[in-house]
């Protein structure tokens, strides 16, 4: 018997989703940026001139046992503004959904971090394989350095 779940729940309002592939430890889904322009994080000018896309993959919280892959087709603009050194830039989807060059979104790395401050390395490793989201032990031990030099440098 299939769970059944409400696609909203899942996709922060940001993205639109063109497809949802299925398997047995995995759901991938494909979408794109709701919005029809973007602003370069140089000079804040909005732009609609596309210059090229590229993909990316990027882990999310697990769903019914599943895995979550967000599979964004992101959009690289022209910025219109002649003064600004930033001719090219990516769109950006907001720090509190998927950061600039992340890997998992915001709601994932928070777990990530919060499990390597509480185990560490090897056992919050094993847990977060358990708990359906992969994590090497590097990974979590890589966190907590990060959070240490945070913390000293504010």
């Amino acid at each position: 018997m299939r769970s059944q779940f409400r696609l909203s729940g899942l996709i922060p309002a940001e993205f639109l989703v063109e497809t949802i592939r299925e398997d047995a430890t995995a759901i991938a889904i494909s979408a794109r940026a709701a919005s029809s322009c973007s602003s370069c994080p140089q000079c804040g000018t909005a732009s609609y001139r596309v210059h090229s896309r590229y993909a990316r993959v990027i882990g999310d919280l697990p769903c019914c046992g599943r895995r979550i892959e967000l599979h964004l087709t992101v959009r690289r603009f022209i910025c219109g503004d002649g003064n600004c050194s930033q001719k090219i830039f990516a769109e950006r989807f907001g720090d509190d959904v998927v950061r600039p060059m992340a890997r998992r979104t915001a709601r994932l790395d928070t777990l990530v971090r919060h499990l390597a401050l509480a185990l560490g390395g090897r056992p919050a490793a094993r847990l977060a394989d358990r708990l359906g989201f992969p994590v090497s032990n590097d990974t979590l031990l890589r966190t907590v350095r990060g959070l240490l030099r945070q913390r000293r440098h504010p």
